[in-house]
């Protein structure tokens, strides 16, 4: 009952509800911030990716690491033929599914067997769909020997011209094939990713109207960069200011509390329940406020509310679980 009393009578104190509303704007202010500048980052990832497609030659079997480069998405193994004879002469019209006078062969481990899918840009996309059926069969000769593929699908390419076929006919394509190939999209710059792939080949980059939108981009996330800097500062010493005031305001508690007959861990769980009640209400309630700004915000440009860094989570608790521990000990530093 004492203790309850004790906690009741920290929240009743205007100090409490002050602290409260400098807690709230911080925590919705780093929210807010975070949110905002996850989207752009995303915004400019987005931009880079669905605008370009690269290609890559290598020795050596790099598709795992490839996989989990950061820079790259969607990527996928692939086979440049020159030499393809395709039979019979009504598909001659294939011929234009080419990427730099090579047929372009892309592994899809959703197909089976013998099942292949065209991807056919707008040049000859209608063309080749009136003379083909779904299911018809489709001949090459590929480097001497020949292969019969069943047409599972024909579709629209915004990129470029290219054949899919089943992970085991790929296997078997690809060891008549000098090393290894790699297609893929990217998240950054040309220029980045050939830092650390030097060979890289665009097929397809973004135009100037889309580096222009990047570079947009890119002055807004610095922008909110140093916004999200100042005001993390700014929460560091605030939150020490406060942990300080209220260290003043609980030792005269703490003597009371001492001379009540409360032992010093007893004093001590006091005081982290009336600092985590604190902390625990100004974050409850500065989510709803950074998710009510977020959403006036999303009136007007849209955004994902949900997209934010999960370090910062991890940051601000850090800083609120180490402010506790340094008031709680100081607040009882004079009766230990």
């Amino acid at each position: 009952m004492k203790n309850k009393l004790i906690i009741l009578n920290f929240i009743r104190k205007k100090s409490f509800v002050l602290y409260l509303i400098l807690l709230v704007i911080l925590y919705s202010s780093l929210l807010t911030l975070n949110v905002l500048l996850s989207n752009l980052q995303e915004n400019k990832r987005n931009n880079y990716f669905n605008n370009s497609l690269a290609t890559i030659h290598q020795s050596i079997d790099i598709y795992d690491n490839l996989r989990n480069n950061k820079m790259l998405g969607d990527v996928k193994r692939a086979i440049y033929f020159e030499n393809v004879v395709l039979l019979p002469d009504i598909y001659e019209c294939l011929r234009e599914v080419r990427v730099d006078n090579n047929i372009l062969f892309i592994e899809d481990s959703n197909l089976i067997d013998s099942q292949i899918e065209l991807y056919l840009n707008e040049y000859n996309y209608e063309e080749i769909k009136k003379q083909l059926l779904y299911n018809d069969t489709l001949d090459f000769i590929v480097n001497g020997k020949s292969y019969k593929f069943i047409i599972n699908e024909i579709h629209y390419s915004k990129y470029i011209n290219h054949i899919s076929v089943s992970s085991n006919i790929f296997n078997e394509l690809m060891y008549l094939n000098d090393g290894y190939d790699y297609i893929f999209k990217i998240y950054c710059s040309e220029e980045e990713v050939k830092r650390e792939f030097s060979n890289l080949k665009m097929l397809m980059g973004t135009t100037e109207d889309e580096v222009l939108i990047a570079n947009r981009i890119n002055k807004h996330i610095k922008i909110l960069g140093i916004f999200n800097i100042i005001i993390g500062i700014v929460f560091i010493i605030v939150i020490f200011i406060i942990a300080n005031n209220i260290n003043h305001d609980l030792q005269k508690n703490v003597i009371l509390e001492n001379l009540l007959g409360f032992n010093i861990k007893e004093i001590s769980k006091n005081i982290i329940i009336r600092l985590s009640i604190l902390n625990v209400l100004s974050l409850i309630l500065a989510i709803l406020t950074s998710i009510i700004v977020l959403l006036f915000i999303n009136l007007f440009y849209i955004i994902n509310i949900c997209a934010f860094n999960y370090y910062i989570i991890i940051l601000i608790l850090i800083i609120v679980v180490v402010s506790i521990y340094y008031t709680a000990k100081m607040s009882t530093k004079k009766i230990r």
